[in-house]
């Protein structure tokens, strides 16, 4: 029986569809379900500072956020967030937004495979989230580099499991990227009590990055682990991170189409039956009346006083 989940990275649709059907061409997809993470430049990922406020006027805030990031009316915008941290007169969490359409052509590329879509999330929150979960350092207040190729950069800061600081770069040089991380990192204290960063774990594809890395550490004055960690299977179960642009869409729309045509056969059918039992009820009471019709009230009278002279009369011995 299919049970496995085919984890996969997407920048389009058609890249999408591209990989899928490699993976057929190479002898099938023995999966049942997918994980798909997005780098597609119109999924935006966007950390929030808002005031608190009850929950519908936060979404309220959230929406007009992903609104202007995309240039998109609210009812064409799917999103989700996550709320990292709650304080009396601040919140703090993560947003991903992207346009409605583009997300039902990815599941519509997913249901034609075959494949049931159970989470879409950004790749950044991905990348991030399984170096989290790799090192978990308990009481550090620490920085995460995660290269994802073609001269990309995620940086996150986290204390005390809450993530303060989220960033996704692109660089041309490795002086440039040592340039924004110092930068970031400053933004980060200045925001915080903690005016320091006590480690930084690097991963991904870092291998070109390794005096990057040890300037960075002597810049910052943190301790630095890396590994590659660029061919590791990523946990899908377990992640910091749980947005999910998802969580709207139970099943794909060919599936909810299906289920919403044959939800309506069954309505019709019950509104069928409904209407034959209302057309016995009416017909059996037009019978009534038409019996009611047919006597007069002094025929019925008659039949009650012979009824009575009937059960007066002796049994017969």
């Amino acid at each position: 029986m299919k049970e496995k989940v085919f984890v996969v990275n997407a920048s389009s649709p058609q890249n999408l569809q591209a990989k899928l059907a490699q993976k057929l061409d190479a002898g099938g997809l023995d999966h049942q379900f997918i994980y798909v993470f997005l780098n597609d430049p119109k999924v935006c990922v966007y950390p929030f500072h808002f005031p608190n406020a009850p929950q519908n006027e936060l979404l309220a805030h959230i929406m007009d956020e992903a609104a202007q990031l995309l240039s998109l009316k609210p009812r064409e915008i799917e999103l989700n967030y996550q709320v990292f941290n709650a304080k009396n007169d601040q919140v703090e969490g993560v947003l991903i937004c992207m346009p409605k359409k583009l997300l039902e052509h990815y599941i519509a590329i997913c249901d034609a495979a075959g494949l049931i879509p159970i989470q879409f999330t950004a790749e950044l929150l991905s990348g991030i989230g399984a170096l989290y979960q790799k090192y978990k350092p308990a009481n550090e207040r620490f920085c995460i580099l995660n290269f994802s190729g073609n001269n990309r950069l995620d940086l996150a800061v986290f204390f005390n499991q809450q993530c303060q600081f989220l960033r996704q770069t692109y660089f041309e040089t490795p002086e440039e990227a040592r340039a924004d991380i110092i930068q970031s990192l400053r933004s980060a204290c200045a925001k915080s009590q903690m005016k320091t960063i006590e480690h930084i774990y690097a991963g991904g594809a870092i291998a070109p990055y390794g005096h990057l890395i040890s300037e960075v550490q002597k810049d910052s004055g943190a301790q630095a682990t890396a590994q590659d960690t660029s061919h590791d299977a990523l946990d899908v179960t377990d992640n910091y991170f749980n947005v999910n642009l998802l969580h709207n869409y139970s099943f794909a729309l060919p599936r909810r189409r299906q289920f919403t045509l044959a939800s309506n056969i069954v309505l019709g059918c019950l509104a069928l039956f409904l209407a034959i039992g209302v057309l016995r009820l009416v017909s059996q009471q037009m019978k009534i009346n038409h019996l009611r019709s047919s006597y007069k009230p002094d025929d019925v009278r008659y039949a009650q006083s012979l009824q009575k002279k009937l059960d007066s009369l002796p049994d017969a011995k």
